[in-house]
């Protein structure tokens, strides 16, 4: 049993672990091609993004950090989600992080 605050917490806290890719512009901000990250068990993509921009205030600008839209796309595993998608991440689970392309 330990003390959080006024808080006790009885049971250790799950953690995840998550491997992240960055691609483009995001590779740039983020200073890497990849990193994992720990996140709290039930943590969404949204959390996960505030943890990057915390530890890479770089990305924050391509973040949405200023109350805009996020202009980066998320992919987990081989799907593309939302930002405020609620769905948890899970421990193992692959993010991708991109700006979007265009061309033709």
């Amino acid at each position: 049993m330990r003390r959080r605050g006024r808080a006790v917490v009885t049971e250790e806290e799950t953690r995840v672990l998550v491997s992240v890719e960055f691609l483009a512009q995001a590779k740039v901000a983020a200073g890497e091609a990849r990193c994992e990250v720990e996140l709290a068990d039930a943590a969404t993509p949204r959390e996960l993004l505030r943890q990057l921009v915390e530890r890479r205030p770089t990305m924050a600008p391509l973040a949405g950090c200023n109350g805009e839209a996020v202009p980066l796309l998320l992919f987990v595993g081989n799907e593309q989600v939302d930002w405020d998608d609620g769905r948890p991440l899970r421990d193992g689970d692959r993010v991708l992080i991109t700006s979007p392309m265009s061309g033709g």
